[in-house]
């Protein structure tokens, strides 16, 4: 059964086919350990080829359109300060004009005071100055989670352009 974290892993193995685990686990700020544990689960649930070097893109995609907010619900918890996520992340902002209350996932040193839901997995707010692509790509799955269709479709669109760009580079 996947992880909320396996998708941080899916997504950096997306970015950087074949990324040795060290790296893995210094892009996503988890141990060594689970990194490997969330490749395993990636190739148990075919999201990557058996060896787990290499991301199935559009069945990654699937998945996120279809499976990632009924398996990775939001949790709400209320008015908090903490790192802008969804529409209002810096980086998603200007693409979705965000209005209204921003969402955040709480965090002590947070910019932004909005309405705080659960990041995908604990220490993601810790992503925004370690690994800005990877807090981009994450803002942009709590758009699906989140969203109208709409906003659902434009920010799978964007993960898929991104992830489509990563390949791309790395052939």
């Amino acid at each position: 059964m996947l992880k909320s974290f396996d998708i941080a892993v899916a997504l950096t193995i997306g970015r950087t086919p074949g990324i040795p685990y060290p790296e893995l686990a210094r892009q996503t700020g988890k141990a060594l350990s689970s990194c490997h544990g969330a490749v395993q689960r990636l190739v148990a649930a075919e999201l990557v080829d058996a060896d787990g070097r290499q991301l199935r893109r559009q069945w990654f995609v699937d998945f996120l359109a279809h499976g990632l907010r009924f398996v990775f619900p939001v949790e709400r918890l209320g008015t908090r300060t903490g790192v802008p996520t969804a529409w209002d992340a810096p980086s998603l902002h200007d693409t979705f004009g965000g209005g209204g209350t921003p969402f955040v996932w709480p965090h002590p040193g947070g910019p932004v005071r909005g309405e705080g839901i659960a990041p995908l997995f604990p220490g993601a707010g810790q992503l925004a100055s370690q690994t800005p692509w990877l807090y981009d790509q994450l803002a942009m799955l709590d758009a699906v989670r989140l969203g109208s269709i709409r906003e659902r479709d434009r920010a799978l669109a964007l993960i898929d352009a991104s992830l489509h760009a990563a390949r791309m580079a790395a052939a």
